[in-house]
């Protein structure tokens, strides 16, 4: 035969089933009835939840912050070695390692803004870096190149080394090659190292198309020398040099480097017997 129930134990058991229901709980400390999410999480509890609501929570840390941190201090030190010892035995398992690496991932993907807005000494929050992405329509603020979480990088306009701040008009959102090969430099300073490293391929690109273009394989050299004035030298090769190509065109252009110099270009020495190299001025 059940208990019997009276008025008292049946409101007792109405309110906490509507509790369950309508994910409340009441505050052991202020009695205040609150959504269960203004709780924070204790597993040691049946219901997995402390007694006191976060307000609470906060208020008594606030009055005996001195007291709780004593405390937490004096467990660390007791059980430090314990601790450390069992961390380590937790972390030399593989699988525990692979867990760990995928939950920070997980986590760096998920707090992307958060994490960056961290980094950065000034009052950029969150927001703001999410504003500024989806300004540049979550493209690279120098190349155009469509970003993703895994390539993004924050770049300073002015960089920090030139006395630039982490205000949000000094940040952009560019690709991970882009912010290192910039470095320290101002945009100017880049387009420029940009433009020279475009003139120098460009360069060895029209030598070397020269070179592939303007070989007679009858005699193994270049079939109309006349047509060479605009190079630095003319070199005259055999038809097996077009292997060692890249050789030639070191020698080619330490040629052209001395002649801007003033300075008497040397005879080049030679690759190989089967391979000579002569520069004709």
């Amino acid at each position: 035969m059940g208990r019997p129930y009276n008025a008292k134990t049946l409101y007792s058991e109405c309110t906490t089933l509507c509790f369950v229901v309508l994910s409340l709980k009441k505050c052991s400390k202020c009695k205040a009835v609150r959504p269960r999410k203004q709780f924070s999480d204790n597993k040691n509890r049946p219901d997995g939840k402390y007694s006191y609501c976060k307000v609470c929570r906060d208020e008594h840390y606030q009055e005996n912050k001195d007291k709780i941190n004593e405390k937490l201090m004096d467990q660390y030190w007791k059980n430090r070695d314990k601790h450390l010892e069992r961390f380590k035995t937790y972390r030399s398992d593989p699988e525990n390692k692979k867990r760990i690496r995928e939950q920070n991932r997980a986590y760096y993907f998920s707090h992307f803004f958060l994490t960056r807005a961290r980094e950065l000494d000034s009052s950029v929050t969150a927001s703001d870096l999410a504003r500024l992405w989806k300004k540049q329509r979550g493209r690279c603020g120098l190349t155009d190149v469509r970003l993703d979480r895994s390539i993004a990088h924050l770049d300073h306009i002015v960089p920090r080394a030139r006395d630039g701040n982490d205000e949000l008009q000094n940040l952009r959102w560019v690709t991970r090659e882009v912010n290192q090969a910039k470095r320290d430099l101002l945009d100017s300073e880049f387009f420029e190292l940009c433009r020279l490293v475009i003139t120098k391929a460009n360069k060895e690109k029209q030598i070397g198309k020269y070179l592939v273009n303007h070989i007679d394989d009858n005699k193994g050299s270049i079939a109309n020398p006349q047509q060479s004035r605009g190079l630095p030298g003319v070199i005259r090769v055999s038809e097996s040099s077009l292997i060692g190509l890249d050789a030639e065109r070191n020698l080619l252009e330490r040629n052209a480097l001395g002649a801007n110099k003033g300075q008497a270009s040397r005879q080049p020495e030679r690759l190989n017997e089967k391979t000579p190299v002569k520069v004709m001025r």
